[in-house]
């Protein structure tokens, strides 16, 4: 990374603030998306293991009526 370069003196100072002030911003609003992203991350999740539990019971069910039809024959 390149060497910060800033003005000197009380213009540099004030010039720091707002670059710092800056900084934290964009962490508080990283931060918030990242707490968005893992509640939105674990829904997901839990709506992909609902999925294959219906999927499986599904299946399983299927697989009964098919073994039924072939036991009445």
């Amino acid at each position: 990374m390149a060497a910060l370069r800033f003005p000197p003196g009380r213009a540099g100072r004030t010039w720091l603030r707002e670059r710092s002030a800056v900084a934290v911003s964009a962490l508080s609003l990283l931060e918030s998306k990242r707490a968005l992203l893992e509640a939105e991350s674990r829904r997901l999740r839990a709506r992909q293991e609902r999925t294959a539990r219906d999927l499986e019971l599904e299946e399983r069910e299927r697989d009964e009526r098919v073994q039924t039809r072939r036991a009445g024959r």
